[in-house]
């Protein structure tokens, strides 16, 4: 039965000429925020920013995909002038509708360079999104001292559109 054909409808219906089935993956959206991130704030768009001080606590880079595959996916944190400071990576499972990955960045006392940055995102080795941001200096990052690094300023995190849709932390 066509609900868009019938003796009211004048015009060719529209279930004719229908697109393909979209399942290939896709990166959808992304952006940098300093708001706590849950699936509810992700659906609304957080504020996105894309420059953070130095002393800033920091902040969470999010990015939505849509029929991602298992794969594993790395995050690397790239310092002014390219330089590698960090990499993170993490196992998903597969996911047909919708899904957020979450990276945080700690910056207080983990990142001590004012300049351009760049988060560069993998999936299974090949470049799926970069994000620049920038860290602007700040009085209090500026008497912490140069040299101060934390063990690790990364932690990822994923959060399904779709409930028990196999992601893995």
């Amino acid at each position: 039965m066509d609900p868009f054909a019938g003796g009211c409808s004048e015009q060719e219906s529209l279930w004719t000429n229908q697109l393909a089935y979209q399942d290939a993956f896709m990166v959808m959206d992304a952006g940098l925020t300093d708001q706590p991130v849950t699936m509810a704030a992700l659906l609304e768009r957080p504020p996105t920013l894309s420059a953070f001080p130095l002393n800033a606590s920091g902040f969470r880079f999010w990015i939505q995909t849509a029929n991602q595959r298992a794969s594993t996916v790395r995050y690397e944190l790239h310092a002014p002038g390219g330089e590698l400071h960090e990499t993170v990576q993490q196992q998903v499972g597969a996911g047909i509708s919708a899904r957020y990955l979450v990276l945080s960045v700690a910056v207080s006392g983990a990142l001590t360079a004012a300049g351009a940055w760049e988060i560069r995102t993998y999936q299974d080795d090949q470049l799926i999104w970069t994000q620049p941001f920038t860290l602007l200096p700040a009085a209090a990052a500026d008497a912490a001292g140069a040299s101060v690094q934390a063990a690790s300023s990364l932690k990822v995190q994923v959060l399904d559109q779709a409930p028990g849709a196999g992601a893995h932390p």
